[in-house]
């Protein structure tokens, strides 16, 4: 009886154990089902805390933009017509100054390239870019008055950019006494004549 005892006490303290362990397990399941939960309601906040800050960042931000706007609207009616129409007269001031630049900087072109032309420049229409067009100055009445003196400065520094005109019809010489230049064909004709 007592091997009888044993081995019932032996099965009850067993099954105790087994008992035990698996309400461990639900109890630690039922914990961690409790934790994860818990985590995601302290995310959930989290995210519509920080959903929040950026809405009254953006808030803040807006009105910021505002009232700088507001403060410059002010500052312009604070102005006087008087002001207004100063300001407006030297904004129009400076558009016709940039105007009469670009207008004296093409005119200036032009006379340079003309003088180039008359010069002999190979390419009259390059001199105005080695010639810096503010170098040339303008009479009362805007003409140009020194654009043959800086062409003629150019033509000093750099001679190959002009040629040497020779008097002479504009027939290249035919019924002068140059000879009109010849063909490639006539000139190898002559040396092998040689």
């Amino acid at each position: 009886m007592s091997d009888t005892g044993t081995q019932a006490g032996t099965g009850t303290a067993q099954e105790g154990q087994q008992t035990e362990g698996e309400g461990k397990e639900a109890w630690d399941q039922a914990r961690a089902e409790k934790t994860i939960k818990a985590q995601r309601e302290s995310e959930a906040a989290a995210k519509r805390e920080a959903a929040e800050a950026r809405a009254e960042l953006q808030r803040i931000r807006d009105e910021q933009t505002k009232a700088e706007a507001d403060r410059l609207k002010a500052e312009e009616e604070k102005l006087s017509e008087a002001e207004r129409t100063a300001k407006r007269l030297a904004e129009l001031e400076e558009r016709d100054k940039a105007r009469d630049a670009e207008a004296a900087a093409r005119v200036a072109r032009q006379a340079l390239k003309a003088a180039a032309a008359a010069a002999g420049a190979t390419y009259p229409g390059d001199v105005p870019k080695l010639i810096d067009p503010t170098a040339v100055r303008f009479d009362k009445e805007g003409e140009p008055t020194n654009a043959d003196d800086l062409v003629e400065a150019l033509k000093k520094d750099r001679p190959a950019l002009f040629t040497e005109r020779k008097p002479g019809s504009g027939d290249g010489g035919a019924r002068g006494g140059t000879p009109a230049p010849r063909s490639m064909d006539d000139k190898i004709r002559s040396m092998r004549a040689h």
